[in-house]
């Protein structure tokens, strides 16, 4: 039978601090710290179901046996994603922002679509 509670133990014996903020780096005066951003989830399902639908086989009107509950399934994921690193030096501390492409190429789309409908809405004038 299917444990929904021990893949959330396990799933959760997973996550650790360390995911989101790595190993102090020193170097030049400096303490670098990475920091990434950590998601994650599970899930799992049972069912049961008897054999047939109607309970009878195609032969004739002798009824199949109940094979009992089936249909068990769970699964579970994590995803880290780099989101910049804390920069610590004896004057002051800051975050400083990991720029990542597909972010660059998202807002690219979006003013390319705004100047797109900008110059549709000047033809029609």
């Amino acid at each position: 039978m299917f444990d929904l509670q021990k893949l959330h133990d396990q799933v959760g014996k997973g996550l650790k601090i360390s995911m989101v903020f790595g190993d102090p780096i020193e170097a030049q005066g400096k303490t670098i710290i990475p920091v990434s951003k950590v998601a994650g989830g599970f899930g799992g399902g049972e069912g049961s179901a008897p054999v047939s639908c109607c309970g009878n086989d195609t032969d004739g009107d002798k009824a199949l046996p109940d094979e009992g509950p089936h249909g068990t399934g769970g699964g579970g994921g994590l995803h880290n994603e780099a989101i910049g690193v804390f920069e610590i030096t004896p004057d002051n501390t800051r975050f400083i922002p990991v720029v990542q492409f597909k972010h660059v190429i998202v807002v690219l789309g979006m003013i390319m679509g705004f100047i797109w409908k900008l110059s549709r809405k000047r033809r029609r004038k």
